[in-house]
């Protein structure tokens, strides 16, 4: 499943604000914040977002894993016990867990807690997490917490009267708070998110509206990634017409190359190539 923009939006906001997402969750005072960006659980697993913070008056950091969803599905669920446990095998460290939800999607919220059986029943996981439901927090605490980090939040959080002051707030702040090299990033990702809730682009260029969008180095690599899929999608297809299944070393080589000019000389080699093996001579010379 290809990942959503809103899951890339919420892992830059982790690894850059992680102190304000854990605001979020009703942390408390911390005097210190790190994502630990790019650790990888268990192969081919990777959470959100792990952060290791201490709280004000502690000696000791704790590790909390942040997932964030789109919508309170019943998959959270799972994907909460499971990276729970990932991260308890990995590093032999149960987490905190904190589960974010965008919008409520016209679905009911699920609980936070969850309890995994074996097929017998002799054996039984069951983990819970702290669960936060943007749009029941209020907009005006988070403004009142003067955090920067926060502002994209604010467009999905409750407040009552027309967005527009509200959301015009925010793009001062972000002005006035975030540092020269966040800027573009927070702005593209507040209209990010507050695609979940508006569909008015009066409201998007509050925050820079298309040219933003462009501007933002974030925005820039998941046009980027896109692209790499796009052009990944094709050459498998275009093997697989020619060869038949292809090996999952292959496709996990091919995933890793992203450079477009690249992908373009692997598309061509792809319908010329005479055997699966000369693809892949060709893939890694």
């Amino acid at each position: 499943m290809e990942p959503e923009p809103y899951d890339r939006s919420g892992q830059w906001l982790i690894e850059h604000h992680g102190d304000s997402i854990l605001w979020l969750a009703d942390v408390g005072r911390l005097e210190s914040c790190r994502a630990l960006k790019g650790e990888v659980v268990l192969p081919k697993r990777v959470p959100d977002g792990l952060l290791e913070a201490r709280r004000q008056g502690e000696t000791e950091p704790d590790l909390y894993l942040v997932e964030i969803f789109t919508y309170p599905k019943a998959a959270a669920l799972r994907k909460m016990t499971e990276n729970l446990a990932l991260v308890l095998a990995a590093r032999r460290i149960l987490p905190e867990g904190v589960a974010i939800f965008l919008s409520p999607g016209g679905r009911r919220s699920v609980g936070p807690h969850h309890r995994v059986f074996s097929r017998r029943g002799g054996s039984r996981l069951e983990c819970s997490w702290q669960s936060v439901n943007l749009w029941t927090l209020s907009a005006q605490a988070l403004l009142d917490a003067n955090d920067v980090g926060l502002t994209p939040w604010i467009t999905l959080a409750r407040f009552d009267g027309p967005p527009e002051p509200m959301l015009e707030e925010c793009r001062r702040r972000i002005d006035r708070q975030a540092l020269p090299e966040e800027r573009a990033n927070l702005l593209a990702v507040s209209q990010v998110l507050m695609r979940l809730k508006y569909n008015d682009p009066g409201l998007f260029n509050i925050f820079g509206g298309s040219d933003i969008m462009i501007e933002s180095p974030l925005i820039q690599e998941l046009v980027q990634e896109a692209v790499a899929r796009s052009h990944h999608k094709g050459i498998l297809r275009l093997l697989e017409r020619r060869f038949g299944t292809v090996p999952q070393q292959l496709i996990g080589q091919l995933r890793s190359v992203t450079g477009e000019e690249r992908l373009v000389e692997l598309t061509a080699e792809a319908g010329a190539c005479p055997t699966l093996e000369a693809f892949g001579a060709f893939l890694t010379p």
